[in-house]
């Protein structure tokens, strides 16, 4: 017989909690070993044993973070409208979530190194979430069609807009005083514009 699990998914789930928490409150420097272990009330041998280390921490978060926002885009119902669709994924998905959460955002997009040992699994998971957004950018591309671009193509047009928008929102607030009806424009003019001439 083996060994019992000495740290089974109800001391992970706790971990994460903790680590959500440090880094919400001073970014990913914040999210040390001893500090996450005090924080859940257990013991750093916890985390080196479900983790392996700080970055196996951050990497875990950051895959939850992406399945966060993969959820927050399944449940975005289809309507006759796929354009209002698309835009709502990146609104009612892709900015409130990070808008909600900046510090997960920041450590998804920005601050874990390409080469660290977890990048995979997190590019797996952000794999998953783009996965959501072709699906209804293929819903577009089939009732109104796309000028001479693939789907990935406008995914990722899609996307890199909705990052640079968040970007400046949490840099410096966009113009204006409903940035998020800005935001909301400038998605809706991306997504027409790539649309073919009726």
């Amino acid at each position: 017989m083996g060994r019992p699990r000495e740290h089974g998914q109800a001391t992970r789930a706790s971990l994460l909690a903790a680590a959500a928490d440090l880094l919400a409150e001073g970014g990913p420097a914040a999210v040390s070993v001893r500090a996450v272990a005090d924080r859940a009330g257990t013991t750093s041998r916890a985390v080196y044993s479900l983790f392996g280390s700080k970055e196996g921490l951050l990497v875990a978060l950051a895959e939850d973070g992406f399945a966060a926002l993969a959820a927050l885009v399944d449940a975005i119902p289809d309507t006759d409208d796929p354009i209002a669709d698309l835009v709502a994924v990146g609104m009612d998905g892709f900015w409130r979530w990070a808008l909600a959460t900046p510090a997960l955002y920041r450590l998804c997009f920005d601050h874990l190194p390409a080469g660290a040992t977890g990048a995979r699994a997190v590019n797996a998971a952000a794999g998953q979430a783009l996965a959501r957004l072709e699906r209804r950018v293929e819903r577009v591309k089939a009732s109104a069609g796309i000028e001479g671009r693939s789907v990935r193509e406008v995914a990722v047009q899609f996307n890199a807009l909705c990052e640079g928008l968040v970007a400046v929102e949490l840099r410096s607030s966009l113009p204006g005083p409903q940035p998020d009806a800005l935001a909301r424009h400038a998605l809706q003019a991306l997504v027409r514009g790539l649309m073919r001439p009726a």
